[in-house]
């Protein structure tokens, strides 16, 4: 009886045991690979919600103004406030958002819905909205994080990788010499960001909406 035992009770070998921990090996790294796999694409589809966010949010700004220029004019049916649809923002060659001519590029601009600075890139700080966009590049953006909103303004923020790069492209009538824009623009903003080992591979998304002169507001 003895003998039978100690046959049937040698252990593991080394090969075995060896073996045994390459297989518990092989196990633990599949389930960190899974476990990773989805923390980047749970960070993957985090972001890109947040740059659909972040067009939407500024595309509802570049509309809100064209809503103000409405509103003043009904407000002021006396007076010349507001005699333009794209008034403040893309009305003119000055503008920050100026749609552009055949001759004349569309400029890139960036706006602030959070009511906070924007820090463009010689170092000034400019408090009215929108602006253009030095070099046709937008700064990054900032999230607050006391308020939780992106932002220009550095202060109470950090730094992030999102770029947001706005551009009002006017709508041409087809087969005219004269190009005449007609009472409609397109408003394109494109948001790109890096994901995180990505080498500094960006990604980006693109939003557009057409926005109309609903209320036939036209220049003096």
């Amino acid at each position: 009886m003895n003998n039978f035992l100690s046959k049937n009770n040698k252990g593991f070998t080394v090969v075995e045991a060896l073996v045994a921990v390459s297989i518990l090996l092989l196990a633990i790294s599949g389930t960190f690979a899974v476990a990773q796999s989805s923390l980047q694409f749970s960070s993957m589809v985090k972001n890109k919600v947040t740059a659909y966010y972040l067009a939407q949010d500024a595309i509802e700004y570049i509309r809100h103004l064209r809503d103000n220029n409405g509103l003043e004019m009904l407000e002021n049916a006396n007076s010349d406030v507001a005699p333009y649809w794209l008034d403040g923002f893309a009305a003119g060659e000055g503008s920050a958002c100026f749609t552009g001519t055949p001759t004349l590029p569309t400029k890139t601009c960036m706006v602030d819905s959070s009511g906070g600075s924007i820090r463009i890139g010689d170092g000034t700080t400019n408090y009215e909205n929108p602006n253009t966009c030095l070099g046709g590049v937008c700064p990054l953006l900032y999230l607050n994080n006391d308020t939780e909103r992106f932002q220009y303004n550095s202060g109470s923020a950090k730094l992030t990788s999102f770029r947001r790069n706005i551009q009002v492209v006017p709508i041409y009538y087809v087969g005219t010499t004269s190009q005449i824009p007609i009472n409609a623009v397109i408003v394109k903003v494109t948001v790109s960001w890096a994901q995180p080992n990505s080498s500094g591979v960006r990604t980006s998304v693109e939003v557009s909406d057409l926005l109309l002169n609903w209320q036939q507001l036209t220049s003096p």
